[in-house]
C-alpha cells in the first residue's frame, strides 16, 4: 500500500462523516453498563456542559524540563482546547466535536494557527477528561463501545473499554482505517470504576500509516461541587513521560465558547 493511501481515503471519507453515524455493530451491552457506573459515580446528578481545568504543567524532551502552566478546556459537543504556556515550547491544541467533521488545529508561540492532518482528528472527546464526553450522550449515538475484559495495567486490575467511530456504506479498506484511526482504549479502575488510564495513537503529518501510542494516566481524584476530577495528569508519548499537570482548579459549567 502506498505510503499516502490511507490519508487520500481518509480525506475522501471525512465529507461523509457528520451523515455516516448508523454502525454495522452493536454496542456492547456490558461496556454500556461500565460507563453508566463510571458516569453516575463521576458525576451524580451533576450536569457538565463543559469543564475548564487550570494548573501547572511540566514539559520533558530528553534532558530538557521546562515548567510552566495550563488551561484544558471542553464542552459536552466534544470541542477541546489546550493552551500550553511554556515559552518558546508553548503551544494550543483544538479539536472539533462529535457531530462535526474531524477537524484540529494547532499553533506555538507565534499565535499562528495551523491545520493538523486530518487522521490526527478522529479520537473521541477531550483525552485529559473523558468522561465528558460519556456524559454528552453523543459517544453511543455515533460510535462503537465494547469490553475488552478485565487485566492488570499499572499494579491495578482495571476494566478495558474500546471506543471507536461508527461507519457504514464504506468499503472494508476505509472501515478498517477510521476504526484504526479513531480507536481509543479506556481502562477503569475495577473497584472505583474512576478511569485510570486512556490510550490511543497519533501519527506523523505526512504518513497515517504509523501508529505512534500515546497514553494518558489520572490520579489524584478529589470532589468539586459533586464531580470527581483527577488532578494529577501525565501524558506519555512512546512510552516516556512529555507532559504532567497538577491541577490547581477546577470549573463547570461556565459557558465555554470553543471556536
Amino acid at each position: 500500500m502506498p505510503k499516502f493511501f490511507g490519508l487520500f481515503v481518509i480525506f475522501a471519507v471525512g465529507a461523509l462523516c457528520v451523515q455516516s453515524v448508523a454502525s454495522v455493530d452493536a454496542s456492547d451491552a456490558a461496556a454500556i453498563t461500565l460507563l453508566q457506573q463510571s458516569t453516575t459515580l463521576i458525576a451524580g446528578s451533576v450536569r457538565l456542559d463543559d469543564i475548564q481545568l487550570t494548573g501547572t504543567a511540566s514539559w520533558h524532551a530528553g534532558s530538557e524540563n521546562i515548567d510552566g502552566s495550563v488551561t484544558m478546556e471542553a464542552t459536552s459537543s466534544g470541542r477541546s482546547r489546550l493552551q500550553l504556556d511554556l515559552g518558546q515550547r508553548s503551544r494550543t491544541e483544538t479539536y472539533s466535536g462529535h457531530n462535526e467533521p474531524p477537524a484540529c488545529t494547532w499553533e506555538g508561540p507565534d499565535k499562528v494557527a495551523r491545520d493538523m492532518g486530518m487522521h490526527n482528528c478522529w479520537t473521541v472527546g477531550p483525552w485529559f477528561f473523558p468522561t465528558l464526553s460519556l456524559l454528552s450522550g453523543h459517544l453511543q449515538a455515533k460510535n462503537l463501545v465494547s469490553y475488552a475484559g478485565q487485566e492488570v495495567r499499572g499494579g491495578v486490575s482495571v476494566e478495558h473499554i474500546q471506543i471507536r467511530r461508527a461507519f457504514t456504506g464504506q468499503s472494508k479498506a476505509v472501515l478498517d482505517l477510521v476504526s484504526r484511526l479513531s480507536t481509543v482504549d479506556l481502562y477503569l479502575d475495577s473497584a472505583t470504576k474512576l478511569p485510570v488510564s486512556l490510550s490511543y495513537s497519533i501519527h506523523p503529518e505526512k504518513d497515517d500509516l504509523r501508529d505512534i501510542p500515546v497514553e494518558v494516566r489520572f490520579s489524584d481524584y478529589r470532589d468539586v461541587g459533586g464531580v470527581k476530577v483527577p488532578f494529577h495528569i501525565e501524558k506519555l508519548l512512546n512510552g516516556a513521560t512529555t507532559l504532567e499537570f497538577s491541577i490547581t482548579s477546577a470549573k463547570f459549567n461556565t459557558g465555554i465558547l470553543i471556536n
